[in-house]
C-alpha cells in the first residue's frame, strides 16, 4: 500500500551531506498529478468543426522513498536525493559518488556512482542504479536498478534486475532480468538475459561460453572461423534471435532442438513459439520491439 502524507514536514539540508548529489530533501513537494481536463475545440483547413475531447488520466505511482498526499494528487519525498523515473513509478533515490577505484565491500542502499573502476576481490551491492566509469574485474555485483560500465566487464559475478551496458564482457558470469547491450564482444561468458543486443555494437560477436535468452538475441557474429571451442546459444521459449553470421561450431538450442551449422549461415533467424514450434529462416532487417 502507498504511504500517505497529511501535511508537508520539511527537514533542513545538512551541513556535511558530501558525495550525495542533492535533488531533493524529506517532505519537498516533488510532483502534483493534475486532473484530466476537457481539451479545446478546433477546426479543419476545410473549416470543419473538430469537437474538443476529454482528457486522459495519467498513472502516476509513489515508488522508492515517495509518499503520496490523502487525495492521491500530491507526491512528497521522503529521503534526500535524486528523483528518477521508472515507466509509471517516482522514485528518489540515494546517490553515493566514488572518485576512485573500489576495492573492498560496499553496501548502499541507493544508487552508485564509481568515476574508477571496480577492482579484483572488490563487492559491490546497492538497492538502485551503478555507474561505472572505468571497468570491472574479478568482482561481485549486485544491483536492484541498472548498470552501466564505460569499459569492459572481465571475470566478474553480476545479478542485476535492470539493464547492462558495458564495451565488452569477457569470462563473466552474468544473469540480467532485462537486456544487455555491448559495444564491442562477449567471450566465454555466461550469462541469462532478457535480452541481448550486439549488432548495434562496433564488433557485435559473441565468442564461446553459454548465452541463454528471454526474449530477443541480435549480434553480428555468433562463433569464429576454426573456433577451438564452442559457443552455445539458448533461445527461451516466446524468444526470438538475427545473427547476422553464423559459424560452424556453434549450438543454437532452439526448445527440444539443436541447430549446429555445418558451414557459416548468413542472416540467421531463430524464433521459438511459447507453445514449443519452432521458426527457422533467414532475415531481411532487425526488428528490434520497444518494451
Amino acid at each position: 500500500m502507498a504511504k500517505k502524507m497529511s501535511e508537508t514536514v520539511f527537514t533542513p539540508i545538512p551541513d556535511n551531506f558530501g558525495e550525495h548529489p542533492l535533488d531533493v530533501f524529506p517532505g519537498q513537494l516533488i510532483c502534483v498529478k493534475a486532473k484530466p481536463r476537457l481539451g479545446k475545440a478546433g477546426r479543419t483547413i476545410t473549416g470543419e468543426d473538430i469537437p474538443a475531447r476529454e482528457g486522459e488520466d495519467v498513472s502516476a505511482i509513489p515508488g522508492r522513498n515517495v509518499c503520496i498526499s490523502e487525495d492521491g494528487t500530491r507526491f512528497f519525498a521522503l529521503d534526500f536525493g535524486r528523483i528518477v523515473w521508472e515507466k509509471e513509478k517516482i522514485n528518489v533515490e540515494k546517490i553515493l559518488i566514488i572518485q576512485e577505484n573500489v576495492s573492498d565491500s560496499i553496501e548502499f542502499p541507493g544508487s552508485i556512482e564509481i568515476n574508477g573502476s571496480i577492482n579484483d576481490n572488490a563487492s559491490v551491492t546497492t538497492a538502485g542504479d551503478i555507474t561505472v566509469k572505468g571497468g570491472m574485474g574479478a568482482a561481485e555485483v549486485n544491483a536492484g536498478g541498472n548498470i552501466t560500465v564505460g569499459q569492459d566487464i572481465a571475470k566478474t559475478k553480476i545479478v542485476c534486475e535492470g539493464n547492462i551496458s558495458a564495451n565488452a564482457m569477457k569470462e563473466a558470469e552474468i544473469t540480467a532480468a532485462g537486456t544487455i547491450t555491448i559495444g564491442d564482444a562477449i567471450i566465454k561468458s555466461i550469462i541469462t538475459a532478457g535480452s541481448v543486443i550486439a549488432h548495434t555494437a562496433r564488433k557485435g560477436v559473441i565468442i564461446g561460453g553459454e548465452i541463454t535468452v528471454k526474449k530477443l538475441l541480435t549480434a553480428k557474429k555468433v562463433g569464429e572461423e576454426n573456433a577451438s571451442q564452442s559457443t552455445n546459444i539458448t533461445i527461451s521459449p516466446g524468444a526470438k534471435a538475427y545473427i547476422e553470421l553464423l559459424y560452424p561450431k556453434s549450438n543454437i538450442l532452439l526448445g527440444k532442438r539443436c541447430v549446429s551449422p555445418k558451414k557459416a549461415a548468413k542472416k540467421a533467424f531463430y524464433q521459438v513459439e511459447p507453445s514449443g514450434n519452432v521458426t527457422m529462416k533467414t532475415y531481411e532487417e532487425i526488428v528490434v520491439e520497444e518494451e
